[in-house]
């Protein structure tokens, strides 16, 4: 979703503006704070003798 519209969205629904560089900021941490879980999950799919996906579509 476009930093934009987050934005946006923050604003409408909480009535406080979000600058990109505080979005971005909040991206980058959370990215790196999942990091080791997204590398163990990878291992534990590629282990797995049968792995399943839902490939169902969402629009945001």
């Amino acid at each position: 979703m476009p930093l934009e519209r987050i934005s946006r969205l923050f604003k409408d629904f909480c009535r406080y503006g979000l600058n990109s560089g505080t979005m971005l900021n909040a991206l980058e941490r959370g990215y790196e704070q999942t990091a080791p879980v997204e590398e163990a999950t990878k291992g534990y799919l590629k282990e797995a003798e049968i792995v399943h996906f839902d490939e169902t579509g969402i629009r945001v």
